[in-house]
């Protein structure tokens, strides 16, 4: 379940990544940043078909992409946030903590001169799918070990 949420998040990602690409008229940094920001989605699709495979790469990669969407990080220096599908956000911002939760795609990359707090967040549901694709992991190769015994 966990990976097919994975693989039609990263799928949405994509097809909105690619709704809203410039084109190539454009400078090679924002070129740069957008080709990015669509082949960590691509990433996503790609390592989940292959985790439902039973490959151990799909594992490491569905791990890898659901670490990515953990963090959100607004500094006095720069932004991070990625989320593709859902994501439920743990948001500290001073003393205050708030529960951010939605369903689409959310990517941020910024250097933000001049931003006044700082705000660190923790996907939730990126963490807890992170910490169940493991034990799955470690699950079946302990009856693959088992059975081949």
């Amino acid at each position: 379940m966990i990976v097919a949420i994975q693989i039609a998040g990263s799928a949405y990602a994509a097809i909105i990544f690619l709704a809203d690409f410039p084109g190539f008229d454009i400078g090679w940094t924002t070129w740069l940043l957008y080709s990015v920001t669509l082949a960590v989605p691509v990433f996503g699709i790609a390592s989940g078909f292959l985790y439902w495979a039973g490959k151990t790469a799909g594992f490491y990669g569905s791990i890898a992409a659901h670490a990515l969407q953990i963090p959100m990080i607004f500094t006095t220096v720069l932004a991070y946030k990625m989320a593709f599908g859902i994501s439920v956000f743990l948001k500290i911002i001073g003393p205050t903590k708030l529960v951010e939760l939605n369903f689409g795609v959310s990517t941020i990359l910024v250097v933000v001169p001049g931003q006044q707090g700082a705000v660190v967040a923790v996907n939730l549901y990126a963490l807890f799918a992170m910490m169940y694709l493991i034990r799955d992991w470690k699950k079946t190769n302990e009856q693959n070990i088992q059975s081949a015994a």
